[in-house]
């Protein structure tokens, strides 16, 4: 059981204030029923309580023993906030005087001086010299509090509050407290008066035993051994144990952090909470445990209060690491909390290329190059501003590029969230590789501003729609006045500029201007960048692969856009994209297909066949058709291969509609079950329909009657099942 010494430290007015970890002594009225836990009734009586050697007579401290009740309930204990107790008499007090206490949970052991009447505990007490220093006594809170400046009033209760660090008592369990009075001045006769009471079996708890440490035998009640128990029902001390019940749980510790992600050699400041009651805490660190408990001063750790619980803890970390903090107590659950510092080493970064040296030329506001690894806990920023970010969300893969610049993500319903922010009514550039999976496929963001604010706006930046590049920078949709379809499967550097001293957009596809638009009014927004999603992240979302996304916040040139696509072609793999005119093909047709290279290649093979290069840029070969086969290009790079293949099936000419297979499942209960296959025109829908005399059935339904329609593949063929009807003749394809 852990020992809590606790020190009053000022006492104005009759009441102690809270100073550091500082118990209250309160003038009060009687604890209410709602929050007394464990007590006897009062009784017009009062006791002497003193422990020095005032007048010769010795020591005496009185206190009293008790049982806490069953909670009758799922709960297993009380947490105890406070004990009170009832002064008689006038009284007040000098310089010196102290009021002590001690709390402790107590297994007494059978003793022949004792008295039998507290039987729940199944024992009697034990025979001991000094306070806490009897058999079974162990201590939970001993207390010394000054007096001086402090007078009680007859008939008046006073507190000794330790709610900033509560006891914790089990329900069917037996304690103890013992009060005793320094007599600073040491006058004769001065004593600190507490009333007795009754410790009447109709009261809420058990009886206690009345407990009374003496050294001095020569007293009024002569006793052979230093400590009486005496379990009469009118000697008690009047007590009153305040507080609530417990579910017998440690507080939950909690840990916070004003930083998540730092470079390395900055620091990072913990706020940390835990349960005092605690035998132990620590944080978890990369140099080992630190002792919480031994922070918790009050004084060092950006906390006034000691042994409340808090500590501020500043600590400079070297590696990303989960810290945790841990409470243990005996007998308890042990209570954990816990948060991850990522930490960023700039030495740790791919090295640079000519594409990444000429972003950075530029003095980008953040740079994500995806060279972090399959699995990044967090994205580097290269601009050297710091923006790195674990904000992502969704479907996000972090890999290799299938074209374009090494390192990159694939983005499935996923974004990205940059720390970075700037005003969206101030000039600003946006750049990325991108890699379509289906260019065509609804809207698809690149970047977006989140809100800052929830009365802020927020706008998409620069998307695709309609076969267009468009922004929403206004309020209104801003499409480049040129068509900037893009093929799919293949890498593209586009930038978006946004010019206010204009104002307009400006749109470029690998260094070529794509088209412009007017802009009107912006709203002075600042907020957070994204990526691949719209500013609240639940539409627009990218499909494909973005890669080497930078924002600038200035209005680049031509020139700079031109030098940006120059070190692209110059530095990205040596495949950015290969595709085919179609991936099913009549026999004895031919398929074209078209690749695009960068600087980096230095041969090309499509199936083997060489393929003739003149540098960067895109090519297209056409080759005869015969059967189903896989297309591979092999493109033979400076440092390395890299290769994609495409499979190319044969395209089934237009035949006539043909039932291939039909199987009926009859029901005696309802219409029967059809599932069919056809065999007809590639890429073609038909009408499934029911056919029988022509005459209309005995719900009016003329035959031929429509069931389900059914569309082909490339290859001419469809299954499917649908629900017939019963008094067909036959069932039949044609066209719809």
């Amino acid at each position: 059981m852990k020992t809590t010494t606790l020190t009053a430290l000022s006492l104005l007015g009759g009441i102690s204030l809270a100073t550091g970890q500082t118990l209250l002594i309160n003038q009060t009225s009687k604890p209410s029923s709602s929050e007394r836990i464990a007590y006897t009734s009062y009784y017009g009586q009062f006791a002497y309580a003193y422990h020095n050697d005032s007048g010769g007579e010795g020591k005496t401290t009185l206190g009293n023993s008790f049982m806490m009740p069953d909670t009758e309930d799922d709960n297993v204990g009380y947490e105890a906030t406070s004990i009170s107790f009832k002064s008689l008499v006038s009284q007040s007090f000098e310089a010196g005087d102290q009021l002590q206490l001690w709390i402790f949970e107590w297994t007494p052991s059978t003793n022949s001086s004792d008295t039998s009447s507290w039987m729940a505990s199944g024992t009697n007490g034990t025979s001991d010299g000094d306070p806490l220093s009897g058999t079974g006594m162990t201590p939970m809170l001993t207390a010394s509090l000054p007096l001086e400046g402090l007078t009680f009033s007859p008939n008046k209760y006073f507190t000794v509050d330790f709610s900033s660090n509560p006891l914790y008592f089990e329900e069917n369990k037996a304690y103890g407290f013992l009060v005793g009075y320094v007599d600073g001045a040491d006058d004769a006769g001065s004593y600190f008066n507490i009333a007795q009471g009754n410790g009447s079996s109709n009261d809420a708890n058990a009886e206690g035993i009345y407990i009374e440490t003496k050294t001095d035998t020569t007293l009024a009640v002569p006793v052979s051994t230093n400590t009486v128990y005496d379990g009469g029902l009118t000697d008690r001390v009047w007590f009153s144990l305040n507080g609530a019940i417990s579910d017998g749980t440690m507080w939950d510790p909690t840990i916070e952090v004003d930083d998540d992600m730092i470079d390395i050699g900055d620091s990072v400041e913990f706020e940390i909470t835990f349960d005092p009651r605690a035998d132990s805490a620590t944080l978890s660190t990369p140099d080992g445990a630190i002792d919480l408990m031994a922070l918790d001063d009050g004084a060092t750790n950006g906390d006034d209060i000691a042994g409340d619980g808090k500590v501020v803890y500043d600590y400079a970390p070297t590696v990303s690491h989960t810290y945790e903090v841990l409470a243990v107590r005996a007998g308890f659950v042990d209570e954990s909390a816990s948060v991850r510092v990522l930490v960023a080493d700039p030495s740790n970064e791919a090295a640079d290329n000519a594409f990444s040296l000429a972003l950075k030329a530029d003095s980008p506001l953040f740079y994500y190059r995806f060279e972090d690894g399959e699995d990044p806990e967090f994205i580097y920023d290269s601009s050297g501003n710091g923006w790195h970010t674990n904000d992502f969300v969704g479907g996000l893969t972090f890999g290799s590029s299938p074209g374009g610049m090494q390192g990159a993500c694939q983005f499935d319903e996923g974004s990205i969230k940059s720390n970075a922010s700037s005003y969206l009514d101030d000039s600003f550039t946006t750049t990325a590789v991108v890699y379509f999976e289906d260019f065509s496929a609804g809207t698809q963001a690149i970047f977006s501003m989140a809100d800052q604010y929830s009365f802020r706006p927020g706008r998409s930046v620069f998307y695709t729609s309609g076969g267009l590049f468009q922004s929403y920078i206004d309020g209104t949709t801003n499409p480049s006045s040129g068509t900037s379809l893009l093929t799919d499967t293949t890498s593209y550097l586009v930038h978006l500029v946004y010019d206010s001293s204009v104002p307009e957009v400006r749109f470029y596809v690998n260094g070529v201007l794509h088209g412009t638009d007017p802009v009107g009014d912006v709203d002075s927004t600042k907020g957070r960048w994204m990526i691949g999603s719209n500013k609240t992240r639940n539409g627009q979302f990218f499909s494909g692969w973005i890669d080497e996304t930078a924002v600038f916040t200035s209005a680049l040139t031509e020139e700079q856009i031109a030098a940006h696509s120059a070190a692209f072609t110059a530095a990205a793999d040596p495949l950015l994209g290969f595709t085919s005119s179609a991936s099913y093909v009549l026999v004895g047709d031919d398929v074209t297909f078209t690749w695009t290279i960068s600087d980096q290649a230095t041969a090309v093979t499509i199936n083997g066949v060489p393929q003739t290069i003149s540098g960067a840029g895109t090519y297209t070969t056409t080759m005869p058709f015969t059967e189903e086969t896989t297309y591979e290009i092999v493109v033979t790079g400076n440092d390395s291969s890299y290769s994609a293949s495409i499979l190319v099936g044969v395209k089934v000419p237009a035949v006539v509609p043909k039932i291939t297979s039909i199987s009926v499942q009859t029901s005696a209960t309802k219409d029967p079950v059809v599932t069919l296959e056809l065999q007809a025109t590639p890429n073609t829908t038909y009408a499934v329909k029911a056919s029988a005399d022509m005459q209309p059935d005995s719900t009016g339904k003329v035959f031929p009657y429509h069931l389900a329609l059914i569309t082909t593949d490339a290859t001419g063929y469809a299954t499917t099942t649908f629900d017939g009807y019963g008094d067909a003749e036959f069932y039949r394809i044609e066209l719809p």
